[in-house]
């Protein structure tokens, strides 16, 4: 499944990039704006934890809401952009990688996520600061664009289904909407797992033990026109444990262009990230209550019947 879903997106990418010359004009440059509108992470790995409302840009931190700049043209190299902020550049280029990495990556990317955070914290402690940009403002307009999509997004289905019926309880979902000016793919997929991380991961080698309780969410809005990203969409939570570690994590990141709107999320809306580790959290709990009643009753009913009275000492006792 894994070499048949890359064989397909090769020969698409390919295809993607042979059209760029005939959507963009050579040496034109267009100037847009966007917003970084949602930046959020939240991870809990052990006894480790982080939280930020930022991102990263040039290793410079900037809030939720902040405006980039972005400069578009294509020269006889190809596809380039200037993103600017404050006194800030940094450049992109049109390439099958960067493609790899908002379809192939993105569509599991919380998931991805928290093994990363839960094997090299250490190494990813920055994110704390502020969440890595992933910026990305151009495809091709086209069918072979929009049929791109929807063979990741049928590949994927496909996958899921057959991990399904192997008895895993995940499941997978994609939708696609073509209006008079747009083009918009939806993704989600989750469930409870136990079993290999690589397991539910297309083209992953990690055999890492892992237990969890996820999904992911993906959505994209494309000018069908101009081929300029008008919004941009993950969303995932964890919740599980990986090599005996603990971990928790909850992504939103998004990103949005100045005069463009982008609606919710409408696939994996009713799937709720099942809290088992809450769950035996909780039952020790209660078994640490009932043990703390059981020592704590005869102690207060004894010292009630020496009438003394020593707030501190209940309370410590309960």
């Amino acid at each position: 499944m894994g070499k048949k879903l890359t064989q397909v997106f090769i020969l698409l990418t390919i295809l993607l990039t042979a059209q760029v010359i005939q959507n963009i004009k050579e040496d034109s440059t267009v100037e847009l704006t966007y917003r970084i509108t949602k930046s959020q992470l939240i991870a809990h790995v052990d006894e480790n934890s982080l939280k930020t409302n930022k991102f990263n840009f040039d290793w410079h931190y900037f809030p939720e809401g902040t405006k980039i700049t972005v400069l578009i043209n294509y020269d006889e190299a190809g596809m380039n952009a200037d993103f600017i902020l404050d006194n800030l550049t940094d450049d992109f280029v049109y390439s099958i990688d960067a493609l790899k990495i908002i379809v192939f990556n993105h569509l599991v990317h919380t998931y991805r996520l928290s093994y990363a955070l839960t094997m090299y914290w250490n190494d990813l402690g920055e994110l704390a600061d502020g969440y890595s940009l992933y910026f990305y403002p151009y495809f091709t307009p086209g069918l072979s664009t929009w049929n791109y999509f929807t063979a990741i997004g049928e590949e994927y289905r496909i996958f899921y289904e057959d991990l399904a019926s192997q008895g895993h309880d995940v499941s997978c979902d994609y939708a696609t909407k073509t209006t008079s000016d747009k083009f918009i793919f939806e993704f989600w997929n989750g469930g409870n797992f136990t079993g290999k991380y690589k397991t539910v991961v297309i083209d992953s080698g990690f055999d890492n033990p892992i237990s969890i309780s996820y999904d992911n969410l993906f959505k994209i809005v494309i000018n069908k026109n101009t081929g300029f990203i008008e919004g941009f969409h993950i969303k995932g939570r964890t919740l599980g444990t990986l090599n005996q570690s603990h971990f928790n994590v909850l992504l939103d990141y998004q990103y949005d262009k100045i005069g463009s709107s982008m609606s919710g999320f409408t696939l994996g809306t009713n799937f709720i990230v099942d809290p088992y580790l809450g769950r035996k959290i909780g039952v020790i709990s209660g078994l640490l209550i009932i043990l703390s009643l059981t020592i704590s009753l005869p102690l207060f009913i004894r010292k009630r019947r020496k009438r003394i009275n020593n707030k501190t000492i209940l309370n410590n006792s309960q």
